[in-house]
């Protein structure tokens, strides 16, 4: 399995179609690698993308948590704080997920 169908994922970070595609990168790798032992094959694709696809679905998770705030309170503390965040700051916290290289 790879995409949503092995690590269903909240859209807050935009990332469903990204790991899909990352995930075929991989596997596919995976399966040049281990052409006469699929299960191999199988089993290092999985080691491989487990740590990097749960990070990013506990993420997202925490993302949608801090974007449906109920209380007016800590929605103007939440938008205030986005506010003052510069971009390039922003960015450089993003650089985990947006620049990893497979």
């Amino acid at each position: 399995m790879l995409g949503d169908a092995a690590h269903s994922m909240q859209p807050n970070l935009g990332q469903g179609g990204a790991q899909a595609i990352e995930d075929a990168l991989v596997l596919s790798r995976c399966l040049q690698g281990n052409q006469m032992n699929i299960s191999n094959a199988l089993q290092v694709y999985e080691q491989s993308r487990i740590k990097r696809t749960s990070l990013i679905v506990r993420r997202s998770r925490m993302m949608g948590k801090l974007m449906q705030l109920e209380n007016l309170v800590a929605i103007e503390l939440r938008n205030t704080l986005l506010r003052t965040i510069p971009v390039r700051m922003q960015l450089k916290r993003l650089e985990w997920l947006i620049g990893y290289e497979i």
